[in-house]
């Protein structure tokens, strides 16, 4: 090979080269190494001294080295090594390495941000599968954001605030002291501009502050010396919890370096709100659903109760305030009826029933005095948030501290618009309910209303099946007894003390001076014989049914021991304590009394009065049937003698104008007659024949007997010691009802 061949093949080598002598002097170089133009060509000649590059490679030695790197301008990096080549030169080679130094770079960064959105991906998956575990508890997310974002954003502390409509209260934290916890907690913030955690929720947008202090609106969180321990931050960034309409909350990352937050920082910061929002979405619609679902299936057994009880309201009312209190989970629940001119509860759920004192278990209707007295007679919620208020009645405020109570929540039972009663939530915490509590206590009102009305009408139906049935019955037994009417008394007490919830009854006649007991039901021998002891009677005001009498109208009272008028010893004697007594009147006189009474005290209600009031019209009724039956008895019996009198009369005068010259025809037909108008009896016509009598005719059921007549009667004396004698003599009628 000869020499300029040489020359090209070292100067088309890749490297540039230089080749040093054993005194330190160039021997020889390529073209590669003046074209990477690290030494100037004047310094690229033969024996140019070592020293004189080195000025340019402070690196260049006699020795040999390791490898190294030399950067230049413009970014051009030489990979530089050295080597010994017989006879004692040194071989300097310098090659381009700027393009692997490039790719290695590029290879760098793309390894860094893979591994950092691997770790962002990694922890937006670690927070989406604590929501997916976690789906009605937020705490576990976001304890897992503020950890991740503390990390991956290399933040000191973060907080997730959560605005409540007025504040922003803390939520969950991350790094904060126990200090800085505690004044924050009791310091909600209130929107505004001093700072970046409330501005980003008042502006509704990031809020990145590189040094806070710059900033001369700035006031810190935890003033100085407010929170021992808590450090001061410089740089900060709020980002906002948004929905498309409101603002959910803050998370604010603080750092105590001075260094801003990347855009991929700000950008996780982003992610981790976004998932935040969908955290609180889905507990929000789980627990919505939750509750919803809850809702329905108390609603559903509550409706099962009505429909399997529909005579009995104490099952729904159990199972009303046992649902409440389930799901409202508050200190207490009770459900109050209107009982004018008291309220009274009859059903509670929370501490034993007993443990209530009297003047909360039944209590008078005052607006004034009582919370559910308000509910109940304005027809109004009543909303207590704070029941140590100072507009708070002083028996209501000795109810809250007797029972822990600070809070309550009563919405009225209506119907047709009028209070009937309450019912009625307490909690042992200050606050507000929110509308879906309202709404939830009110579809459990509406639903006692419908168990009261439910029972109420098929009792109504009840009573007034019972009612007919009683009234049909009398009315049979007045139409099967024509003539008696104490069978249609009898019927009228027995019925009078099923259907009024009586002890006794009784039914009494007016003779117009006297009450006569005439029926009774019920009756212990002690109380008959007391009633014996009374009637007859004249009318008096110490009786129920006197004073019904002279005051001709229903009497009724309610507690015979506080009755000014009422014998007092007579009601303790026979027990009883209300009573009610309903005149009977017949063309505007008093002909009677119903009487029923009961051992406890209390009104009867309008529908009994009402039966008993129909009771006494069919007495009368049954009264007048009987009096008019007997009435036309009597005159079918008058017609029909009236008629055979007038039959036998035609019969007789009928013989005389057959027998005008013969008079016993005429005496038998008088005597046959006579025996027609007098069945059974002995008839005969005696004639005198100057001072005797004898038998002209006699007729009889019996042969004997008339044969036995004619014996006696014929050729008697006429004498006044008996009948037939005593009729000539005297000229008249002898009747004697005995012999």
């Amino acid at each position: 090979m000869n020499a300029s061949a040489l020359r090209a093949a070292l100067d088309a080598l890749p490297v540039g080269f230089a080749l040093f002598d054993a005194d330190g002097r160039l021997a020889a170089s390529n073209a590669r190494l003046a074209d990477l133009k690290l030494f100037p060509k004047r310094l690229l000649k033969q024996s140019t001294a070592m020293s004189a590059l080195r000025a340019i490679d402070a690196g260049l030695q006699r020795r040999v080295s390791r490898p190294r790197e030399l950067q230049l301008p413009k970014g051009v990096a030489l990979r530089v090594t050295t080597s010994r080549v017989p006879p004692g030169h040194l071989l300097v080679t310098y090659e381009d390495i700027t393009a692997q130094k490039s790719a290695a770079t590029a290879l760098g960064r793309a390894r860094t941000e893979a591994s950092d959105a691997i770790e962002r991906q990694t922890a937006t998956s670690e927070v989406l599968r604590v929501m997916s575990s976690s789906p009605s508890d937020l705490r576990p997310v976001f304890e897992t954001i503020l950890s991740r974002a503390i990390r991956l954003c290399e933040g000191n502390i973060a907080v997730l605030w959560r605005f409540d409509g007025s504040h922003l209260r803390v939520t969950a934290h991350k790094n904060a002291s126990a200090p800085g916890l505690a004044y924050m907690e009791a310091h909600p913030l209130v929107l505004g501009t001093y700072n970046p955690t409330p501005r980003a929720a008042l502006e509704r947008r990031i809020v990145h502050e590189l040094d806070v202090f710059s900033d001369t609106e700035y006031r810190p969180l935890i003033p100085r010396g407010a929170a021992t321990g808590s450090a001061q931050s410089s740089t900060q960034i709020a980002v906002p919890l948004l929905t498309e309409d409101e603002v959910l909350g803050v998370i604010t990352i603080w750092r105590f370096e001075k260094k801003p937050f990347s855009e991929k920082q700000v950008s996780l910061l982003s992610t981790f709100a976004d998932q935040a929002v969908i955290a609180i979405e889905n507990v929000r619609l789980f627990n919505e659903t939750k509750e919803a679902l809850e809702r329905q299936t108390a609603t559903a057994e509550i409706l099962h109760v009505i429909s399997s009880t529909s005579t009995d309201t104490q099952p729904v009312f159990d199972a009303i305030v046992a649902s409440t209190q389930r799901l409202m989970a508050g200190k207490s629940t009770v459900l109050l009826i209107r009982r004018d001119p008291h309220f009274i509860a009859v059903a509670y759920a929370g501490p034993a029933i007993t443990d209530l004192p009297e003047d909360v278990r039944v209590a008078p209707l005052d607006r004034n005095k009582n919370f559910p007295s308000r509910a109940i007679l304005d027809a109004e919620v009543v909303h207590i948030p704070n029941w140590d208020g100072d507009d708070i009645p002083e028996h209501e405020r000795n109810v809250g501290k007797a029972f822990g109570i600070k809070a309550g929540l009563m919405v009225p039972l209506l119907r047709e618009g009028q209070g009937i009663g309450a019912l009625a939530v307490t909690r042992g915490t200050p606050g507000p309910y929110d509308e879906k509590e309202v709404a939830l206590l009110q579809s459990f009102a509406d639903q006692a209303v419908i168990a009261i009305e439910n029972a109420r009408l098929f009792n109504e139906t009840k009573e007034a099946l019972e009612r007919q049935t009683a009234t049909a019955e009398i009315l049979k037994v007045i139409s099967g007894s024509p003539t008696d009417v104490q069978p249609v008394f009898d019927t009228i007490v027995r019925n009078a003390v099923e259907l009024s919830d009586a002890l006794f009854s009784a039914v009494y006649r007016f003779d117009g001076e006297r009450l006569h007991l005439v029926a009774h039901h019920n009756y212990t021998p002690d109380v008959l014989a007391l009633e014996n002891r009374l009637y007859p009677m004249r009318p008096e005001r110490g009786q129920a049914v006197g004073r019904a009498i002279l005051d001709r109208t229903l009497v009724h009272i309610q507690d015979a021991l506080t009755d000014a008028d009422y014998q007092h010893d007579i009601a303790q004697t026979g027990g009883w304590r209300s009573m009610i007594a309903v005149p009977m009147f017949c063309e505007q006189t008093p002909v009677g009394v119903i009487w029923v009474a009961r051992a406890q005290t209390g009104p009867f209600s309008d529908h009994q009065i009402e039966l008993l009031e129909t009771f006494a019209d069919q007495a009368v009724i049954a009264i007048e049937n009987v009096r008019l039956f007997k009435e036309l008895e009597a005159r079918n019996r008058e017609v029909t003698e009236a008629l055979e009198r007038q039959t036998a009369t035609a019969e007789i005068l009928r013989v005389i104008s057959e027998s005008p010259t013969d008079t016993q025809p005429v005496f038998d037909a008088i005597v046959q007659s006579g025996l027609k108008l007098f069945p059974g009896a002995l008839v005969s016509v005696a004639l005198r024949y100057g001072d005797m009598i004898n038998a002209a005719a006699v007729a009889a059921p019996d042969p004997a007997r008339v044969e036995a007549w004619q014996r006696t009667i014929s050729r008697t004396l006429l004498a006044p010691n008996y009948m037939h004698g005593a009729a000539l003599l005297d000229r008249r009628i002898v009747d004697i009802p005995d012999v």
